[in-house]
């Protein structure tokens, strides 16, 4: 079903707790890596990606104008301003 990929081994490398504690180095796929401890069976993760991908090219792109139409100032520099005055 589908290219192979290396899900398994990065879902591994998540799961691991030196990993996860930030202890490792360069040495560490060496060191606590095992193709034993991978789980192959990546279907369910390749069909869950690409029922997302497939969502995501589907889904219209949502844009909103972030302009005031009087001047064209951005919302972000008007709440800005409203939120340094509220300050002052």
């Amino acid at each position: 079903m589908g290219p192979r990929t290396n899900l398994s081994f990065h879902q591994w490398v998540l799961n691991n707790d030196v990993f996860r504690l930030g202890n490792y180095d360069l040495t560490f796929v060496g060191e606590y890596f095992h193709p034993d401890k991978l789980i192959e069976d990546d279907t369910v993760l390749v069909m869950l990606a690409g029922a997302l991908i497939s969502h995501l090219r589907a889904e219209p792109k949502k844009t909103r104008d972030t302009t005031v139409s009087s001047g064209n100032v951005s919302l972000w520099r008007l709440f800005n301003e409203r939120l340094l005055n509220s300050y002052r």
